[in-house]
């Protein structure tokens, strides 16, 4: 779309193409014509409120941001973003949920381990950007990636932050330019910078029977004292 303002005609199109279960390719026009156009669309500016004390938005509010859009297709958009937000069906959206939507960015939850440092190099390596583009448009999307990774055995949670560095500009889509500057520069030591190993525990010290305490030495008890005899009575004297 050239034209950043939607006519209603174009917005009931959206709409209807969000209902038809095409949310991919909608996701991604929807997404890009939010980030070309700032000046127009406001809801990146929604960061900035993210460092203040507001940290969700309701429907009303996330509308404000959009203000030429109508009422039908920010209710889209919502639903959209309410799919990947911590609380769903709460009717608010996390600030730094909608800035990750619009960014077309996934989040990683937790520290992501590689089982086989040597087999994933491998695969990253090997893998051909005509094999992944299934559209055959030129770029690479999330879901391509993924459909492709998944089906190789690579853990999608190490997919979506290896999509995430090859798309250097952030745009939601890898080029060809962006994928061969990524594939050739990459190096096995990347792998660690990108998914530090835990360190190692120390070993549990090895258990070792107690050594029985020895035998307290009996107190000493005195003998008992002999009763001292009684004195013999004095004899009478004669008389």
């Amino acid at each position: 779309m050239a034209d950043a303002h939607l006519s209603d005609e174009q917005q009931a199109e959206l709409v209807e193409k969000y209902k038809t279960n095409d949310k991919k390719s909608w996701r991604k026009e929807m997404t890009k014509l939010l980030r070309e156009n700032p000046h127009e669309y406001k809801v990146l500016e929604l960061k900035g409120k993210s460092s203040s004390h507001q940290t969700h938005l309701t429907v009303t509010q996330f509308a404000a941001a959009l203000p030429t859009l109508n009422s039908d297709l920010i209710d889209c958009i919502f639903a959209d973003i309410d799919e990947i937000d911590d609380e769903q069906g709460d009717g608010k959206l996390k600030i730094t949920t909608i800035v990750r939507w619009v960014n077309n960015k996934k989040r990683v939850k937790e520290k992501i381990i590689i089982k086989d440092e040597n087999w994933l190099y491998t695969k990253l390596k090997k893998f051909q950007f005509k094999d992944l583009d299934i559209d055959e448009n030129g770029t690479l999307d999330r879901e391509e990636i993924h459909e492709h990774f998944d089906k190789e055995g690579v853990d999608p949670k190490i997919t979506d932050v290896i999509f995430d560095v090859i798309d250097a500009n952030g745009d939601g889509d890898v080029s060809i330019k962006e994928w061969f500057q990524w594939q050739q520069k990459f190096k096995k030591k990347d792998l660690a910078k990108l998914f530090p190993k835990e360190p190692t525990p120390p070993p549990e010290p090895e258990y070792k029977e107690p050594e029985p305490e020895p035998e307290p030495e009996p107190a000493y008890e005195e003998p008992p004292k002999e009763p001292e005899p009684e004195p013999e009575p004095e004899p009478e004297p004669e008389e």
